[in-house]
């Protein structure tokens, strides 16, 4: 069961997911996008604009932090992107600022290097 919300033909909502879905036999939303204009936006001090769970347990397999439609969540806060396995152990984090893949921060220090193109942090 799907749930959308448009404006002008685009997903789009001001407050709440533009796209709910839900798995039929559990009642357990499995999608939610935050969408603004059709680009996936939420600010990421309210949380991920992108989410995916697992309809057996609910457990949240996938979120994503986007703004504007880029990839962006402050490093000291978490990683932009987020993996788990159906368990809820994190498979990959990966860290964007402003659209910018970033290293992730070190003891607790929210200074970033940039990434290469190859995946290394520039010197």
């Amino acid at each position: 069961m799907m749930e959308e919300y448009r404006v002008d033909g685009r997903l789009h909502r001001e407050r709440g997911p533009a796209k709910i879905a839900r798995d039929e036999a559990t009642g357990i939303v499995t999608l939610e996008e935050y969408r603004v204009n059709g680009f996936l936006h939420r600010d990421s001090g309210e949380g991920p604009a992108f989410l995916v769970r697992y309809a057996k347990t609910g457990v949240i397999v996938r979120e994503h932090y986007r703004e504007k439609g880029r990839w962006h969540r402050d490093p000291s806060e978490g990683p932009a992107v987020i993996e788990r396995r159906p368990d809820g152990t994190v498979s990959e984090e990966r860290y964007w600022q402003h659209g910018e893949q970033v290293t992730g921060p070190r003891r607790g220090v929210s200074a970033q290097r940039r990434l290469e193109p190859n995946g290394k942090p520039s010197p």
